[in-house]
């Protein structure tokens, strides 16, 4: 199937990006130790395109000397948060559409703005002189009438002017590299993908044990199911641990645990650890859908707060409720310590990788973050829905660009004269709810029988179809 240019263009960023990550993988004889440091000047005036994007809007006009193509499109924020899950995570357009708190289309149209952005202001100027071997190219599948001199960025980029731009590396790491197999973690993520049963696909284990640590989103649903896959698989002996998103893949890396529990995807500088400490790529599993409430006190008349609004309370020092419709009162902001996962996901979306206020309270135990909320009604703060079960506890529904009286994640119904909440499937699923997320279970390598047998039986339709009892969404909703 031919490629579109959309296509084309984000795999020529995606293998310069995995060449300069997996750059120690190739010998002199494969790449020259110039080639290298072509390439990797490459990579890294990507990787700057993108950081740029976080600079004040004054900034930046002023990167490159002025020589520069803006994004078309007015928040660089999100141009900055799609290019980065794009291109640094590999996330698929739901997760990218979850992520930025937008529709399917929207999330697209960001997708398809950063790409250009960095296509255009990719400096070929610098690379114009570097020699194509002809046999090579006239090899290469999809050949194209070569490009004018004067272009000056890849815009309308075709497979030739791939070859053109990397004339610094030869064909041999285009054909191995680009055509076979990008990265060891793009195959791995291809053949482990949710739709597959893993124990086909799995090593053999050297042990009868399978350790898991991580969030307590996923663990605490894990030992109630504990049983239930002992009377399966009678052998294996599993350990169950609640810690955090961090501690547990960095625990992973070091061989530890089997397993990590995760409320969010492992960084690059997690994965990039993997390979130096272990030769291991980190794998991710999605296994259900879950999402970030806020929460205040009951007593708050607050009842509907912008994803802006959000930004401008864990960010900013001394902000009173009187600015976003409450009383004339501080705002008392409370969180979890900040290596949870679920804070790395509020302080990337709500934030967009600023960092929290001096006066926001960190507190490790999220029984304990509750209570706080509970029994003050200035208080606010952020939590996964599962933690929100049962408490006495207001849940704020989040305005968007889509919805300005505000999106709410719950829906209530009244059962022999009680209230009950349950999660709202639809707009979990559809990503019309702003703060939704996928929990993952993450591996280290090629995955092992015991693993595999725990992730199918998690993944299996007895498991999946009992997940909303946890106020969390099946995977195959």
């Amino acid at each position: 199937m031919a490629l579109s240019e959309l296509e084309i263009k984000q795999q020529i960023i995606l293998a310069v990006l995995d060449f300069s990550t997996h750059i120690d993988r190739y010998t002199a004889e494969e790449v020259s130790d110039k080639e290298k440091r072509e390439l990797m000047s490459l990579a890294l005036s990507i990787n700057n395109l993108i950081n740029n994007l976080s600079q004040p809007l004054q900034d930046i006009a002023k990167y490159n000397n002025g020589k520069y193509v803006a994004p078309k499109h007015n928040n660089y924020l999100r141009v900055k948060r799609s290019a980065e899950l794009v291109f640094y995570y590999r996330s698929d357009l739901n997760t990218i559409s979850m992520d930025l708190g937008v529709s399917l289309a929207e999330a697209n149209q960001l997708i398809e703005v950063a790409t250009n952005y960095i296509c255009d202001n990719i400096p070929l100027k610098d690379y114009k002189k570097v020699p194509v071997k002809k046999k090579k190219v006239a090899d290469a599948p999809q050949q194209q009438a070569p490009v004018p001199e004067q272009s000056k960025s890849i815009g309308c980029m075709a497979p030739l002017l791939f070859l053109i731009m990397l004339g610094a590396i030869s064909y041999l790491m285009y054909d191995r590299f680009f055509n076979n197999h990008a990265t060891q973690l793009t195959s791995l993520m291809n053949e482990y993908r949710t739709d597959k049963d893993l124990s086909s696909l799995s090593v053999a284990s050297k042990t009868k044990r399978i350790s898991i640590n991580g969030s307590s989103s996923l663990v605490r649903i894990f030992d109630d199911y504990k049983s239930g896959f002992k009377i399966d698989n009678p052998e294996l002996d599993l350990t169950l641990e609640k810690s955090d998103s961090s501690l547990a893949i960095s625990e992973l890396i070091e061989g530890k645990i089997d397993l990590a529990s995760c409320s969010r995807i492992p960084s690059i500088a997690e994965r990039k650890r993997a390979v130096k400490v272990s030769g291991k790529e980190l794998v991710d599993h999605k296994m259900a859908l879950d999402v970030v409430v806020v929460i205040v006190n009951e007593a708050n008349p607050v009842e509907v707060i912008s994803v802006e609004d959000l930004q401008k309370i864990f960010s900013t020092e001394n902000v009173s409720w009187k600015y976003f419709g409450g009383k004339d009162t501080p705002v008392k902001k409370y969180s979890k310590t900040f290596h949870h996962g679920t804070v790395s996901f509020f302080r990337e979306r709500v934030l967009y990788g600023d960092k929290f206020a001096p006066d926001v309270t960190q507190i490790y135990d999220v029984k304990q973050v509750m209570d706080f909320v509970e029994d003050d009604p200035t208080a606010i703060s952020y939590a996964s829905l599962s933690d929100v079960k049962d408490r006495n506890v207001k849940i704020l529904k989040i305005a968007t660009i889509f919805e300005e009286k505000g999106v709410s994640p719950v829906a209530y119904t009244t059962i022999n004269g009680e209230k009950r909440m349950t999660i709202d499937k639809e707009k979990v699923r559809k990503g019309q709810y702003p703060l939704s997320r996928y929990l993952y279970l993450v591996s280290a390598g090629k995955i092992t029988s015991n693993v595999a047998k725990f992730i199918d039986y998690m993944r299996s339709g007895s498991v999946q179809s009992q997940l909303h009892k946890y106020n969390i969404v099946s995977i195959y909703d």
